[in-house]
């Protein structure tokens, strides 16, 4: 009869525990963080919210699993150590939850970008792609070790599956947060407000793609050199709740993002209202001629008073205005500026596609 050897409790079943304790930290985040989000965005389209619900359902149920995975393993198993040489079904199936978390979230900031991006088709191609690649692989692995019998951790023919899904995960995130910064930095101004504005939203493009990625990459690492280790596995608790709360995250600061958009346009108009190149600033000469004139027609009279006016604006040939500073007419010539309903933007997007 083969038999295994006793895998040491603190790189298997502590780190387990650790990890779910991160992921219960977080579920409270997703919580709190979906509440203000219907709370402040009650515009929203009804399939934006109906998807926030059902992620943050499915996030309680990957918090389900993995805390009955861990009960299972520190209570009922408390006396055979060697049960966790077969991890539980509800630790099988968290994968598959976990996967489909990921894919909805990254979809959603696909669909963005592509809005974003002016429906860019290849880079909605390769948002698109990778997040079904990582979707399909975490479906596959799941499917695959419920049928494998022994030692899932050991198997190398599991490998590839969890480095390939792992690996899109990453494309993703990156291309996500690569992109939002190139596209505002395309249309960005030396105009100190909407350069502001511009690396304000840059930060929450990078804090979306930087955290999710550098997870998954412990993760892969982790997996590569501790294999008998369950840290890769507690890492990989908390990647769909780190995905979820970014997405939170960013829809719960468009509101401040919208504020100091409004502000910079006020600040911007009143700005442009006291340019020395204004009309109401030039300088004209005028001369009056008055002149009263009185008609009779038929026993009746009419008089008439006519006054003519003059103006002269000097020759600006002779006289050149000065030449605005580069970034000014960069601003006014190239740019970001865009007329809408109700105002101006001030870039190339409308609100809900910029912030």
């Amino acid at each position: 009869m083969v038999t295994f050897a006793e895998p040491p409790l603190k790189h298997t079943l502590g780190v387990a525990l650790l990890g779910n304790l991160a992921a219960a930290a977080l579920y409270g985040m997703t919580s709190i963080q979906s509440y203000v989000y219907y709370r402040q965005c009650k515009h929203d389209p009804w399939r934006l919210k109906c998807s926030i619900f059902l992620l943050w359902v499915l996030d309680g149920l990957h918090l389900a699993l993995i805390t009955r995975s861990v009960y299972e393993c520190a209570v009922i198993d408390f006396a055979n150590p060697q049960a966790l040489i077969v991890p539980p079904w509800s630790l099988k199936a968290h994968v598959a939850v976990a996967g489909l978390i990921n894919a909805l979230v990254r979809f959603l900031f696909g669909h963005r970008m592509w809005k974003f991006s002016k429906r860019n088709r290849w880079l909605a191609s390769v948002i698109g792609t990778s997040t079904t690649v990582a979707f399909v692989g975490s479906m596959v692995f799941s499917v695959r070790s419920f049928l494998v019998i022994g030692n899932v951790f050991r198997l190398s023919q599991l490998s590839w599956i969890l480095y390939t899904s792992l690996g899109a995960g990453i494309v993703t995130d990156v291309t996500v947060a690569i992109s939002l910064c190139i596209l505002l930095r395309k249309y960005a101004t030396d105009i100190p407000l909407t350069r502001d504005l511009a690396q304000l939203i840059m930060i929450y493009g990078i804090n979306t793609g930087l955290l999710t990625s550098l997870c998954e990459i412990a993760c892969l690492v982790t997996y590569a050199t501790m294999p008998d280790s369950l840290l890769f596995i507690a890492i990989f608790f908390v990647l769909p709740k780190l995905l979820l709360n970014a997405l939170l995250a960013t829809l719960n600061a468009r509101p401040a993002l919208r504020k100091v958009h409004r502000k910079t346009l006020s600040t911007m108009r009143s700005t442009k209202s006291k340019s020395p190149y204004s009309p109401s600033s030039m300088t004209s000469f005028q001369t009056h001629d008055h002149r009263s004139y009185r008609y009779t027609s038929g026993g009746q009279s009419v008089n008439l008073h006519v006054r003519a006016c003059l103006a002269a604006i000097p020759d600006t040939s002779l006289f050149p205005l000065p030449t605005p500073p580069p970034h000014v007419q960069k601003f006014y010539q190239n740019g970001p500026l865009r007329m809408e309903s109700g105002g101006v933007s001030l870039y190339p997007w409308s609100d809900d596609e910029l912030l």
